[in-house]
């Protein structure tokens, strides 16, 4: 009888976690992608007005120098 409870007991401590990991796994592939915000004026990194201030190479600037 001793066998048998150490066995359940084994059982359980490993399964355990298994089962843990499997349900948050299952949890999270079913969770929704964040919702799409509206772009804001003040985001002007993530618009790439950065970029606009330097010149290109193909700019019309160096031919009117």
């Amino acid at each position: 009888m001793n066998l048998l409870h150490a066995t359940w007991f084994w059982a359980l401590v490993i399964a355990g976690p298994i089962a843990t990991v499997v349900a948050i796994l299952a949890r999270l592939s079913r969770l929704e992608p964040p919702p799409m915000l509206p772009r804001q004026a003040g985001d002007s990194v993530a618009d790439g007005a950065d970029e606009a201030l330097s010149p290109s190479p193909l700019s019309l600037e160096k031919d009117q120098k």
